[in-house]
């Protein structure tokens, strides 16, 4: 007897596409960890992003859901789908949420036209902290009133770095972009 596989069900296709998507927003949340170090950003537009988009998409997701259910609409119902909202306002979050907070930051970087500008700044404070076996060193500055974090070498610090060089980009949503930097002695 010869036996056929059993076609997947439309539920677990639905599994594989949310997976998937999940993994990619990992993806994506590397490049954001990536291009976040290269831009001067503070991270209240960046989680603005993320949720607005997450919740455009989930809107649309759940109102092309609604029309093509099958289900009644009875009272009973409701819970189901605010559960299934819920979840799938998570997912929307993190699969395009992500990626659009990825695409900014990245147009931002790759779409400058505006002149390369060297500023000169006092190092506020200094931190390290440990990832992976890995010292991650960064300096607290002030620029344009607001604290910044800009990762450096350490052994820039082990001189006594009292002062950062940058060399900057407006990028094309307006934020500046980190084309070099150095450390000096000197304040």
């Amino acid at each position: 007897m010869k036996q056929t596989a059993t076609p997947p069900k439309r539920n677990n296709k639905r599994v594989i596409i949310g997976a998937a998507l999940f993994l990619l927003a990992i993806v994506w949340g590397f490049g954001i960890y990536r291009l976040d170090k290269q831009t001067l950003i503070q991270a209240s537009p960046l989680w603005y992003t993320a949720l607005s988009v997450g919740l455009i998409t989930t809107v649309l997701i759940t109102t092309y859901m609604a029309l093509n259910s099958q289900k009644n609409r009875a009272s009973a119902q409701w819970k189901w789908w605010f559960r299934m909202t819920a979840v799938i306002y998570l997912y929307c979050t993190v699969a395009f949420g992500t990626l659009a907070v990825f695409l900014m930051l990245w147009l931002n970087s790759a779409l400058v036209d505006s002149p390369v500008q060297e500023i000169k700044l006092p190092v506020d404070d200094w931190n390290a902290y440990k990832v992976r076996r890995r010292e991650q060193v960064y300096v607290n500055v002030t620029f344009e009133g607001q604290s910044q974090r800009i990762f450096v070498d350490r052994k820039s610090l082990a001189m006594g770095a009292k002062s950062i060089v940058l060399t900057l980009q407006k990028g094309r949503f307006g934020y500046w972009v980190i084309r070099d930097k150095s450390t000096s002695v000197f304040p």
